[in-house]
């Protein structure tokens, strides 16, 4: 798959700031040497098979990994990477090279080329004084290491961090139970940024530091020796354990108030660990895959300027409105939907992402799958029981179940992106996916508006409407991109549940 990044209204360098697209395309345009620290945790297939991944296998991944599937396995984009890589003065040609001969054109070569076109640009924009950490699956940590060696240089390897994150979920069979990932600690140059951390001793009472200073402070008097070997004892006042490549932070339970349903979202008590050690209050902190933004609260928390960027406008929504929300004033996204001829070059360009930005908009969360989703691109869960009241003819047209307690709360939405015509055929297709999904009610999304002579607004009236309270709903609205921007207009649902608020509604939304 061709992944492109959709024109931007923006790319200049800008920080506290979000950036929609291909992390590769929005550095690029920025000047060298301009990030303090870089914490990226990259997109990596961990549920594929080693067969997958070197090139024996050509089945589908799963729906969350479709966005990223050029990366996964051998295809144009990835000979095209591997072309522009093979150049001599490619700092990356070295490494590219030895995984072409071994294991060859595969799915983990592909995985290679697109990290090594992204780590060169990323060494580019830090500073002298700048960190790299590098986030990675122990299937491809090794190889990863090669890379960084090779872009980096290996007298800039500071360490290998474990992060210990304990034991949680189904016991393995045959395997050492899976309790740490890995960390790469790279630096632009020796005059890299640092800062000792201190964590709690695990002796809370304190009992060493048993005596108190003339201001009150408590102290414990510690053996030393002079260089001449003279043996004395020196104060030394409590700063907490001294952290060590080895970091103890649990891992997010399922039940945790700071999960926002990323499966693969990281602790924010890990990311201030590492901005604490290689940044300072003032610097730039980048995220260059900053999902649901754990690296943002982490920055900005610590008094620190930040830059996410994010291929899915929804991730990147997700963070101003859910993570941020009572704690930080949204930040600006850079290269979304701001106007109607933005939109429609976002659903030119990019129609995946058009659809779930789309959906979005209204409240329900967006479909992650492009292909097989059932005519449904978003989902959301009413906050109450509908009833279904009549409609005209709908009973001859389109069969409504006789009984008002068989319909359920979901509300669906299909998004089409395309020029504005009649959607006959498809809105009595979408019409049929909500009966027999027994949905409460759904919502039709256009980029243009449906001309009010179409036949589909009589189709829409046979499915009747729902009562909630002393309000009523049509069971099938239309809404179009260009009228929300003209008139700032919205479907007229009923209060929808919100699901990251809501861990049962994530369940039933099976996010």
């Amino acid at each position: 798959m061709n992944l492109k990044t959709p024109p931007t209204l923006d790319l200049g360098f800008e920080p506290n700031a979000l950036y929609y697209g291909d992390c590769l395309e929005v550095m690029q345009p920025w000047p060298g040497e301009s990030v303090d620290t870089i914490y990226g945790d990259p997109p990596f297939n961990s549920k594929a098979t080693y067969s997958i991944l070197w090139g024996q296998d050509t089945g589908k991944q799963s729906a969350q990994l479709e966005a990223f599937t050029d990366m996964w396995y051998w295809g144009p984009e990835a000979e095209k990477r591997l072309k522009t890589l093979l150049l001599p003065e490619h700092p990356a040609e070295p490494v590219i090279r030895a995984v072409l001969t071994y294991p060859g054109r595969s799915g983990m070569l592909s995985y290679l080329t697109y990290m090594a076109e992204r780590l060169t640009e990323m060494r580019r924009i830090l500073k002298p004084t700048g960190t790299l950490y590098l986030h990675c699956d122990a299937t491809a940590n090794h190889y990863l290491k090669m890379l960084l060696d090779c872009i980096f240089g290996p007298q800039n390897f500071r360490g290998e961090i474990v992060w210990f994150k304990g034991y949680r979920g189904t016991p393995r069979k045959s395997r050492y139970q899976q309790a740490h990932e890995t960390v790469l600690f790279y630096t632009k140059s020796d005059a890299y940024t640092w800062n000792d951390v201190f964590g709690e001793y695990r002796d809370t009472d304190l009992k060493r530091y048993n005596k108190v200073d003339e201001d009150g402070n408590r102290y414990a008097l510690v053996k030393r020796r002079r260089a001449n070997g003279e043996v004395y004892y020196g104060k030394t006042y409590p700063k907490g354990k001294l952290q060590d490549d080895v970091i103890d932070v649990p891992v997010l339970a399922s039940t945790s108030k700071e999960r926002l349903g990323y499966p693969t979202q990281k602790p924010l008590a890990l990311l201030e660990i590492l901005l604490k050690a290689s940044s300072n209050e003032g610097d730039i902190v980048l995220d260059p895959f900053c999902g649901c933004g754990t690296t943002i609260e982490a920055g900005l928390k610590l008094g620190r300027q930040v830059i996410g960027i994010d291929i899915s406008v929804f991730a990147l929504d997700v963070i101003n409105t859910v993570r941020f929300a009572g704690k930080y004033p949204p930040l600006p996204i850079k290269g979304i939907p701001t106007d109607f001829d933005s939109a429609e070059r976002l659903a030119q360009t990019n129609p995946f992402e058009f659809q779930k930005w789309a959906v979005w908009q209204i409240g329900m969360m967006p479909s992650v799958k492009k292909t097989n989703d059932g005519g449904i691109d978003g989902r959301g869960i009413l906050l109450n029981k509908p009833v279904v009241t009549s409609g005209r003819g709908e009973r001859q047209a389109l069969a409504l179940r006789d009984s008002e307690s068989e319909w359920t709360e979901f509300a669906y939405a299909q998004v089409k992106g395309g020029k504005s015509r009649s959607y006959v055929t498809e809105v009595e297709a979408f019409c049929h996916v909500l009966n027999d999904n027994n949905a409460a009610c759904g919502v039709f999304i256009t980029l243009r508006p449906i001309g009010k002579r179409s036949r589909v607004h009589s189709v829409a009236e046979r499915l009747g409407s729902i009562a909630m309270g002393n309000a009523t709903y049509p069971r099938l609205q239309f809404w179009s991109i260009q009228e929300f921007y003209a008139h700032g207009t919205r479907p007229h649902l009923p209060p929808l549940v919100d699901p990251y608020k809501d861990r049962t509604a994530q369940t039933r939304l099976n996010l």
